[in-house]
């Protein structure tokens, strides 16, 4: 049985909420599926510990860099006591986020769905949580895009949504996988070849410019994915979700 998000957003921006919601709402109409979600925002919350977005924050960012570890992000969800209700998390954050070995990332995704449609398990064969989900930062946004960032940061965010769900699918011509001769730059590595896709990566040498990408996109397809991917993403949704039930009232 598929799970449902809880959503968070540092800051008190009212555009990230709002950016959010839009995404949730793009996915579910290309999708045909209601997501359940919990807009839980940034807190603070009723408990002693793990009492809102920035206690996460503080505990993960490194002072000597001012920058978030994404790496032990992951490691306070899988033990936050929210999670004996389990869910998926979708994390979108001011602050910069890094990972060892990294000058900085975006953000990451660990998907619930893999690229050739297997479903990654809740539990692992150890009994150890698997946390799924999104963390995502808007600060690179907003000082390469200024007053852009929201459009820049939507599409980000569905690019990433789509990965949780499985996108893109490996089972079509446009998928990159490793040692294709079409890959330029390893990031390109588990995307689409498609220009018209929102799956094919971004902001990389022979590749589009997230914020142009965007623009691009909503010029020549609203519904922003491939046909293979838009069908890979009704398909997987599918599996999670049962469709709206309309009722009639007399």
């Amino acid at each position: 049985m598929a799970l449902e998000f809880y959503v968070m957003w540092q800051g008190d921006d009212p555009v990230l909420p709002r950016i959010i919601g839009n995404v949730f709402s793009t996915i579910e109409r290309i999708g045909g599926r209601r997501i359940p979600r919990k807009m839980i925002g940034p807190g603070p919350w009723n408990a002693r510990t793990h009492n809102s977005l920035q206690w996460y924050v503080d505990r993960a960012t490194d002072p000597s860099r001012g920058q978030v570890d994404c790496s032990q992000l992951w490691s306070l969800f899988a033990d936050e006591p929210w999670q004996q209700r389990r869910h998926y998390e979708f994390i979108v954050l001011e602050d910069d986020l890094f990972f060892p070995s990294t000058n900085f990332v975006y953000g990451q995704t660990r998907r619930k769905v893999t690229s050739d449609a297997k479903l990654v398990a809740d539990t692992s064969s150890r009994g150890h949580k698997n946390v799924t989900g999104c963390i995502q930062s808007v600060h690179r946004h907003k000082v390469r895009y200024g007053a852009q960032w929201p459009r820049a940061t939507r599409a980000v965010l569905i690019h990433e949504l789509g990965h949780f769900f499985g996108l893109p699918s490996s089972d079509h011509r446009n998928y990159l996988g490793p040692g294709d001769l079409r890959v330029g730059n390893e990031l390109e590595i588990g995307h689409c070849d498609d220009r018209r896709c929102i799956m094919e990566q971004v902001n990389v040498e022979g590749r589009p410019d997230l914020l142009l990408k965007a623009k691009y996109l909503e010029k020549v397809n609203p519904d922003l994915f491939c046909e293979a991917d838009k069908a890979a993403l009704r398909s997987n949704l599918q599996r999670f979700y049962r469709p709206r039930v309309l009722v009639r009232r007399r």
